[in-house]
């Protein structure tokens, strides 16, 4: 879902290169905040999908020690609860995580410099001044003698 806001501003950027249309540029910048907004969602599930990984997979969570008894003697026995199947790839899941946020990171900084820089020439209402220069010719004298 949060692709579609990077390819859809990215053609309206490159879109809006090719042809200095001020429609094109308004919808790029604000398809780059959107992308901006998407990827600080990307960044939030990627950073809580390793914090649960990592809380359920932790040794104290995942190693209960358990006592029973049994027999005539009231022998005690313990033995230990195994983690769930995923907790041995945790380091591998935790280290794709880690590239998708930094790689949102990259986008979200790609997508705030694109629509701040598509909001100088359009933000700034028509204020810019225009220098005419003009030219006068000097009068030619012509001087006759008879």
């Amino acid at each position: 879902m949060a692709s579609q806001f990077y390819v859809v501003a990215g053609i309206l950027g490159i879109v809006s290169g090719w042809k200095k249309n001020s429609g094109v540029a308004i919808g790029y910048m604000v398809m780059s905040i959107l992308a901006s907004l998407a990827t600080c969602c990307v960044i939030g599930f990627g950073a809580a999908r390793m914090a649960l990984i990592n809380q359920v997979c932790h040794p104290i969570y995942t190693r209960y020690r358990y006592y029973y008894t049994y027999g005539y003697l009231r022998q005690r026995v313990s033995y230990y609860d195994y983690p769930p199947s995923f907790c041995y790839l945790q380091a591998a899941i935790n280290g794709v995580y880690a590239i998708l946020i930094l790689l949102a990171l990259v986008e979200f900084v790609v997508a705030i410099v694109g629509a701040s820089m598509t909001c100088g020439p359009l933000c700034s209402g028509g204020s810019t001044t225009q220098t005419v220069i003009q030219y006068q010719a000097q009068p030619h004298l012509v001087v006759a003698t008879q």
